[in-house]
């Protein structure tokens, strides 16, 4: 209540109240619904900013594996495939390196997004809101969708920003 109301009665009480009246008082909670949950995130991250790198010395060379956190995206990489990736960077051979890494990561993100899960990650919420934003369909599921989509989103970062702006973290 939102103000005090002296003799309340309604026709919808109980029987056993019969025409009983009440007083209600500021404050006073004469109703319950279900409870709603929003997220709101004031901060103004980019996806790339949710994405590090890690050396992994147990990996096999010259791959890596991607590791989907609550709070962040990891690259593991073994030493050798971290040397090339840095190396490419500098390269007129970034993109393609880049464009296959940065990709996978966004579909595998892309993916667990459809699926429902991470949903209060921020890295999930920044993707989601990118797909919406763009208006890319979220609908479809299945591979090639997929793949196109994520594609899309990293040509949108940039491979190069998408670089430079991930970080290496102590594995």
């Amino acid at each position: 209540m939102k103000e005090e109301v002296k003799g309340f009665t309604s026709t919808d009480l109980n029987y056993e109240f019969g025409d009983s009246k009440f007083n209600l008082y500021n404050g006073d909670i004469i109703a319950f619904d279900k409870t709603k949950i929003k997220v709101f995130r004031y901060d103004d991250a980019n996806l790339s900013s949710y994405i590090k790198k890690k050396v992994i010395k147990e990996l096999d060379e010259f791959t890596y594996s991607i590791e989907l956190e609550k709070e962040l995206i990891y690259i593991n990489m073994d030493p050798k495939m971290f040397e090339l990736f840095e190396k490419a960077d500098k390269s007129i051979h970034s993109s393609a390196l880049g464009m296959s890494i940065y990709k996978d990561v966004v579909y595998l993100a892309i993916e667990e997004v459809y699926k429902g899960n991470h949903k209060n990650s921020p890295w999930a919420l920044k993707l989601r809101s990118t797909i919406e934003e763009k208006g890319f369909k979220k609908d479809r599921s299945d591979f090639n969708h997929i793949n196109i989509l994520a594609q899309k989103i990293v040509s949108e970062f940039g491979v190069g920003n998408l670089h430079k702006q991930t970080s290496l973290v102590d594995s």
